[in-house]
Parts: structure tokens; C-alpha cells; sequence
């Protein structure tokens, strides 16, 4: 979880899958929160980070094949 300077929450979701007995999660789809509003799902989110300097949330996602970095502007 993380926090925008104006006091917004960023975090990753989950839904529909499960643990196994190693403590690994799949089988479920992946969603990035921004302020309660949540992104289209993902079949996983390796990373987020806030960029300061952009006012702006990327993260790493993987879309069935496709790896993309995708980009969350902090709309005021």
C-alpha cells in the first residue's frame, strides 16, 4: 500500500483464486485501487511505484501474454 502527498491510497487487490500450502496465490485476476476506483483486471501485478516528480502511480502488469507498464495520474 502506498500513499499519494494528498493523502490517496494506492494498493493491489485480488479476487477469485486461492492459497496453496506454500503460501503462493493463483488462479485469481489482480486489480490496482486508486483513491477506492479500480483498474480492469490483470492476471498479475509484479510492481507499483508514485513518482513523485509526475504526481503518478506505474506499475508492471502482465494482460494474458502482453507485459505492460501502465501509468495511474493523480487526478486532484
Amino acid at each position: 500500500m502506498q500513499f499519494t502527498p494528498d493523502g490517496k491510497v494506492v494498493y493491489i487487490a485480488s479476487n477469485g483464486g486461492e492459497w496453496n500450502d506454500y503460501g503462493e496465490y493463483s488462479g485469481g485476476k489482480y486489480f490496482i485501487i486508486v483513491d477506492k476506483q479500480k483498474s480492469k483486471p490483470y492476471d498479475e501485478v509484479y510492481d507499483f511505484k508514485y513518482l513523485k516528480a509526475k504526481d503518478t502511480f506505474i506499475a508492471f502488469v502482465q494482460d494474458g501474454n502482453d507485459i505492460l507498464l501502465v501509468e495511474y495520474v493523480n487526478t486532484k
